[in-house]
């Protein structure tokens, strides 16, 4: 038993009962820059049509791709996103092409995830970075008052250590 609903133009998740996979359908459409020569266009065509499939799976996943920051985050998750499956390339005329890419629904939640978990993960990490870099500048700042502070007992006849 199959059920269609329509989520976003061109974006369609299709719920396979029988064969409990859950599958994400999308279509990508891509044009090529009108200066490329033919051959290329082609080439530069299906990949366009490729990146908006993608993005289109990242605006499944739950990714804002409407605003700055949500393209940018979908832009990124782009890169987590694995065994997707394109089952259809058309070239549309030499400067526009269309892809059909599907996925499991499981395996865009796991990507996500993993994604999600790395961000969390570099945050983390320059949070302590900068922990790290303030710490450097108390410590050059403290060796410089103790630098400070031996030269003048010096000068006042006393044994610095």
């Amino acid at each position: 038993m199959r059920r269609s609903c329509s989520i976003l133009s061109g974006l369609v998740l299709v719920f396979s009962m029988a064969a409990g996979a859950d599958l994400v359908k999308v279509k990508g459409y891509g044009k090529a820059p009108a200066d490329s020569p033919p051959a290329q266009a082609r080439l530069l065509a299906v990949r366009a049509a490729k990146l908006d499939g993608f993005r289109k799976l990242a605006a499944a996943a739950g990714f804002r791709t409407d605003t700055k920051e949500g393209t940018q985050e979908a832009v990124e998750v782009q890169a987590y996103l694995k065994n997707f499956k394109v089952t259809g390339t058309r070239n549309l005329s030499d400067y526009e092409a269309e892809v059909d890419i599907e996925m499991p629904l499981v395996e865009i939640i796991d990507n996500v995830a993993e994604y999600r978990k790395n961000k969390f993960d570099r945050r983390i990490l320059q949070g302590l970075q900068e922990q790290i870099s303030g710490i450097e500048q108390e410590m050059s700042r403290l060796q410089g008052e103790i630098k400070r502070l031996k030269d003048a007992l010096s000068q006042l006849g006393g044994n610095p250590r």
